[in-house]
């Protein structure tokens, strides 16, 4: 393939096509400026008067006052915050006072109850524990009345087992 050697590359021309466009925006600048500053003096123009009028004297003496009064207002409420806050503490001390005295109730309830419980599964426990002397005296053949206080029988020993064995058949 041969290259002509009048053609350029592709990057050239997007180059001269930038330079192209700046230069016709750059040629538009007066005729946008000239109708920038037409509509600012249109729409400004008559401010530069009304700040003359304004009475320095007069904004300063409203500032003041608005001051002041945004001043008693945040320190009227920030005594009504502290008076809330302090409320609040005393309520929570209140609280905890109930909470505590609620626990105790319920720790002193829990007690009773438990040492009741304690007492019916004890008094539950000792008839399970002479029903079962009973029924061991009766197995052993002995009155149960006696078998309360007796010592157990001793067990027999034990003896080894004897080994058998069988004699073959001749």
């Amino acid at each position: 393939m041969t290259m002509k050697k009048t053609q350029y590359a592709k990057p050239v021309y997007a180059v001269a096509a930038v330079g192209d466009l700046a230069v016709e925006q750059i040629k538009k600048l007066p005729e946008t400026a000239t109708r920038l500053r037409t509509r600012v003096e249109s729409e400004f123009g008559g401010l530069q008067d009304k700040v003359k009028q304004v009475d320095l004297a007069e904004v300063r003496g409203k500032v003041r006052t608005e001051l002041d009064d945004l001043t008693g207002r945040v320190k009227t409420e920030v005594t009504q915050l502290r008076e809330k806050v302090q409320g609040a503490r005393a309520k929570r001390v209140e609280n905890i006072d109930k909470l505590r005295a609620n626990a105790q109730d319920t720790a002193t309830g829990l007690m009773d109850t438990a040492q009741k419980q304690f007492k019916v599964v004890t008094k539950q426990a000792a008839e399970v524990y002479q029903g079962l002397v009973t029924r061991g005296a009766k197995v052993l053949g002995k009155p149960a009345d006696k078998a309360v206080g007796a010592p157990a029988p001793a067990a027999p020993k034990a003896t080894k087992p004897v080994k058998t064995t069988k004699k073959a058949a001749k």
